[in-house]
């Protein structure tokens, strides 16, 4: 009844359409957002950047001094993230046996881990 034919009807209707979600979005509440001093940065910083590539050294040769056996199970299981029935048959042995390469292969490197951060840190 309010349309006087100034404009298109198509005019119109997109006027109130426009008008109704413009009221809609001015009735709901703001969403306020406060901003804190300890935003994070998500760039590693450079001292951060050299211990991520000192750490990954570290482990490379950690895994590098595993016995063979041990060192396949190891990277096809976490690094090909295969499961031990494909690990077996890829190592030519039984499930439970690709099972204990891989059990001894994180005991070995755990412990080599843990003597190179004490070494490393004893030099700082």
């Amino acid at each position: 009844s309010n349309f006087r034919g100034d404009s298109s009807f198509s005019t119109w209707m997109y006027r109130i359409a426009v008008n109704v979600c413009l009221n809609w979005v001015s009735s709901r509440k703001a969403i306020i957002f406060e901003l804190t001093d300890d935003v994070v940065d998500p760039k590693p910083t450079p001292v951060e950047q050299v211990s991520k590539s000192e750490t990954r050294s570290t482990v490379r040769e950690a895994v590098s001094q595993l016995p063979e056996k041990q060192r396949i199970a190891l990277v096809l299981r976490v690094y090909e993230e295969l499961p031990h029935k494909e690990i077996a048959k890829i190592m030519e042995c039984s499930v439970n046996t690709s099972k204990t390469h891989f059990f001894f292969a994180l005991k070995n490197l755990k412990r080599k881990l843990a003597v190179a951060t004490q070494t490393s840190g004893e030099g700082a």
